[in-house]
């Protein structure tokens, strides 16, 4: 009716204002960058190749996945930084390729590229910029400015470049703000047939659905304010956000035997808290979202302890653990994480290696539900870098999802070569 027009209007012109506003501030600072100046410039070209394969525990067991065990991947990167103005102006471009040599996770992406001016108390950027908001390790409620790469890895936590507009302010008393205006959404990507660790039904991406079209369904704001305060012994880092926009996780809607997703228009408030004590970490990172007239609360709780030097060595051990709760209905985007704890191990070697491990377990309270999870890093020699990633999936039951995630338990293994 009149109503819902006039006030699908009013966002939209509240969120092109904010788009100005927020434009006007970062164009102002390369007008001023574009003055001549006496220094000098400076440019860095960084880069990395990488060789990966997915070793499966078991062969595919769903109609149509590729054969085999075995699934070698090769990834690229570039990083181009080109400085001027005393460093306070900078064009970065970063782009990042995967080429999956038997399954369809190819990608190609724009990872980073914009134009950042800083000045003492703020700076502005504009372009694509890949952006992490969280404190927790088990799992990142509040990261949403970027989509998730749904093909990457499975731990949600490797994101695709987002088009922006973004200044920050920054005070020493008062805290930092950042504003974001958002411009372009980008779909989540779904495992195709041939691919592994997928559901027994496929997700349509080409018939995606969206609660709203045109420039409402393109932008979304979001803002986020930090600081740190000290008290005491205790150092506290602490972060509010509020998202407004398409939200990047999308309901799924069964029709027929194919998944449809559906994206909903979501207002999202985040808390992010870190208090450091000693050898003590204390981290929460928590979430309240509407959603399709819904509104759902999610959260994760956890400590840290570290023993530095551990029996007069240069590692440092931490002992983690977390619990993880999510009251959302079965009508919202899934998720594995309704009521968990999750409990590891961290080592770091502090060799000349850089021998790194994580090491833990993430375990349903309400049945035998279990993740297993492994990640290990080390430097083979200066520009060669070894890593391996392991996933277990045990106790899940198979009637009830229509096939048996263990069977895509995986070791995936991994040679960086940094230039």
């Amino acid at each position: 009716g009149a109503d819902a027009l006039a006030r699908s209007c009013g966002e939209w012109l509240m969120r092109l204002r904010v788009t100005m506003l927020i434009g006007s501030v970062v164009l102002g600072g390369i007008v001023k960058a574009a003055e001549p100046v006496a220094d000098s410039s400076s440019m860095r070209i960084t880069g990395e190749l990488a060789a990966s394969a997915w070793t499966f525990r078991d062969p595919g067991q769903l109609s149509g996945q590729a054969d085999g065990l075995f699934f070698p991947m090769l990834e690229g990167q570039m990083r181009f930084d080109y400085s001027w103005n005393n460093e306070h102006d900078r064009l970065t471009l970063q782009p990042y390729g995967r080429w999956d040599i038997r399954t369809d996770r190819d990608l190609i992406d724009l990872q980073d590229a914009y134009y950042l001016h800083t000045d003492e108390q703020w700076d502005g950027l504009l372009g694509v910029q890949t952006v992490f908001w969280g404190v927790t390790e088990a799992r990142h409620l509040v990261n949403i400015i970027n989509q998730v790469d749904g093909l990457g890895d499975v731990d949600e936590e490797d994101r695709l470049g987002q088009p922006m507009v973004n200044v920050n302010l920054f005070s020493p008393r008062l805290g930092n703000l950042g504003l974001y205006s958002l411009l372009g959404f980008r779909e989540r990507e779904f495992p195709s047939a041939e691919d592994r660790l997928r559901t027994p039904m496929i997700v349509a991406e080409d018939k995606a659905q969206f609660e709203e079209d045109g420039f409402a369904r393109h932008s979304a704001l979001a803002m986020r304010y930090s600081n740190v305060l000290a008290l005491d012994d205790v150092s506290m880092d602490v972060a509010v956000s509020y998202f407004y926009g398409t939200g990047r996780e999308p309901r799924l809607v069964p029709s027929g035997q194919m998944l449809v997703p559906f994206y909903d228009m979501i207002h999202q408030v985040g808390i992010e808290g870190l208090a450091v004590w000693n050898d003590w970490q204390f981290k929460y990172e928590g979430i309240w979202r509407t959603q399709a007239d819904e509104e759902f609360s999610a959260g994760v709780a956890g400590v840290e302890y570290t023993i530095p030097g551990f029996f007069n060595t240069s590692a440092d051990i931490g002992i983690l653990g977390e619990y993880l709760f999510d009251d959302r209905s079965q009508a919202m985007p899934p998720t594995l994480f309704d009521r968990d704890v999750f409990a590891g191990l961290r080592v770091s070697v502090n060799n000349e290696n850089n021998s790194y491990l994580l090491a833990g377990v993430v375990m349903d309270t309400q049945d035998s539900e279990k993740v297993f999870r492994l990640e290990y890093s080390q430097r083979l020699m200066d520009e060669l870098l070894l890593e391996i990633e392991g996933r277990a999936f045990i106790g899940f039951d198979e009637d009830e999802l229509g096939y048996d995630p263990n069977q895509d338990s995986f070791i995936l293994t991994r040679l960086r070569t940094f230039f």
